[in-house]
């Protein structure tokens, strides 16, 4: 939210709650360089439910959660909508 809107989100937002939907399955996937040496990566396939503000979720759905988003990593699929919980699958490193 503040890399966006460059404040802080409002005081009154109820902090976003984040709940595991059963387990961790870890994942190695290999990305080729132009060296040709692949780099290995281990992230996690999970199932999670996110409650919060709307418009920070919506934030969190589009720039991906988890350290390497910026890669392309982190994307979510959302699984179940509600007013203030979505249910998400994503892939995190």
């Amino acid at each position: 939210y503040r890399a966006i809107h460059k404040c802080p989100p409002p005081e009154e937002w109820e902090p976003t709650r984040f709940r595991l939907l059963g387990s961790l399955k870890s994942k190695v996937i290999a990305i080729k360089q132009s060296s040709g040496m692949p780099t290995r990566l281990r992230g996690y396939l999970c199932r999670f439910a996110l409650e919060g503000e709307p418009e920070l979720l919506s934030i969190a759905y589009h720039v991906g959660i988890g350290r390497l988003n910026s890669q392309g990593f982190g994307c979510m699929e959302v699984l179940e909508k509600q007013k203030k919980t979505v249910k998400l699958t994503v892939f995190l490193f």
